[in-house]
């Protein structure tokens, strides 16, 4: 079972989601809700350390029918959804309804890098392609995985770091290149994710190891205090995400778990559908204001109705294809 703070950090990440592309900033005089708006940019990160967390035990055990059960959660909805978008925009298209068509080149693209029809599943794919990455390493190499997996991770800052110097891959187009470049960052943080699943996996960590481990997490992140060259506010800024990412998700997973059983079914209700509240969330948003008229001022008022609308499309979705892999596409 999940552990309930996880699930709880999840929910707050998608809230977090929604305002920063459903609420308009410069509306707002309140203090508060501006320095929570600067103040979350770690969210995705965290969603990559909890993903990694749950994927850690299909990966040590080298479990195969989980690590296809995991693989078609990540595909299923990554598929379905950008079809369902594209023939949506077309038909919406031929019965002269004011949408910018779509073709098969946006398909294409959106599936080989998550964006163009789309764009908030560059997330997604990333999350794929680092997932059978690990898997392959699972899968081929039985001894130190977890080092080769933090190895990845390194490699993935550092490739992350030249890219944003070196600007690789201009012959491409636009979403190509910032694929690779996203796919650097997301080695990183996914294999902080599959880490800190082992440090609490105390029973299999010998105490000289998790002391290592630790200190290869603080020395990555210590590596960016030393990149203050071109724009040391980036650098800042990433290492403070970075940092309050891996606080939040070692403060929530420390939270105990209840022996109330019905508030473990309360909370693992409300946050069951997190993954399709986040798929979910942009295409009703341009619904509602696009095709609708309503919330064109994108108001916090406006970013809650989204969520809980959200929230019942998705309980809704999971009732009626629960005995489908359908489901997956709303939780």
């Amino acid at each position: 079972m999940l552990i309930i703070g996880l699930q709880i950090l999840r929910m707050l990440m998608s809230f977090f989601i929604i305002q920063r592309h459903c609420f308009n900033i410069k509306l707002t005089k309140n203090k508060f809700l501006i320095i929570t708006y600067h103040g979350i940019g770690f969210y995705i990160s965290t969603f990559y350390l909890i993903s990694y967390f749950l994927s850690y035990k299909a990966l040590k055990t080298r479990n195969i029918n989980r690590i296809k059960l995991r693989l078609e959660r990540f595909l299923i909805p990554y598929i379905i959804w950008p079809a369902l978008i594209f023939l949506l925009n077309n038909i919406c298209y031929i019965f002269g309804v004011n949408i910018k068509q779509k073709n098969f080149e946006d398909l294409f693209i959106q599936f080989i890098t998550g964006k163009r029809i789309y764009g908030i599943l560059w997330f997604q794919c990333n999350l794929i392609l680092s997932f059978i990455s690990f898997s392959i390493i699972a899968l081929s190499i039985k001894n130190d995985f977890l080092f080769i997996v933090q190895l990845f991770g390194i490699v993935g800052y550092f490739y992350y770091s030249l890219h944003h110097y070196c600007k690789l891959f201009k012959a491409y187009i636009f979403e190509i290149r910032s694929l690779f470049q996203d796919f650097g960052k997301v080695l990183l943080y996914s294999s902080f994710g599959i880490t800190l699943a082992t440090l609490l996996d105390i029973n299999n960590l010998k105490k000289k190891r998790k002391k290592a481990i630790l200190f290869s997490l603080i020395s990555i992140y210590l590596i960016r205090d030393f990149s203050f060259i071109k724009n040391k506010f980036f650098y800042l800024r990433c290492m403070i995400n970075g940092i309050a990412a891996v606080s939040f998700f070692i403060f929530f997973s420390a939270i105990p778990i209840s022996n109330n059983k019905k508030i473990i079914s309360i909370i693992q209700i409300i946050t069951n559908y997190t993954g399709g509240v986040y798929y979910l969330h942009f295409i009703l948003w341009k619904i509602l204001r696009r095709k609708l008229q309503i919330f064109k001022k994108k108001t916090l008022f406006g970013c809650f109705y989204n969520y809980i609308l959200c929230y019942f499309i998705c309980f809704a979705g999971d009732k009626t294809f629960a005995k489908s892999n359908l489901k997956y596409l709303f939780i």
